[in-house]
């Protein structure tokens, strides 16, 4: 699992946050990983469009 703290001044989507983290993720592959439940923020389901605050924790599972 791949734990990340996001670090934001002002509040960032979720889908834009990962895209810029991870250059090479798909918006497909996102979603999917989002409605499949293998990206959570604070231990919680969510969608693409989650405004991520400072000091969010995002999980991503890595083995799937």
């Amino acid at each position: 699992m791949i734990v990340l703290k996001a670090k934001v001044q002002l509040p960032i989507r979720l889908d834009r946050y990962l895209k810029n983290s991870y250059s090479d993720l798909t918006q497909g592959i996102l979603q999917k990983a989002l409605r499949l439940g293998w990206v959570k923020v604070n231990q919680k389901k969510c969608s693409t469009n989650l405004r991520l605050e400072d000091s969010d924790i995002i999980s991503i599972e890595d083995d799937k």
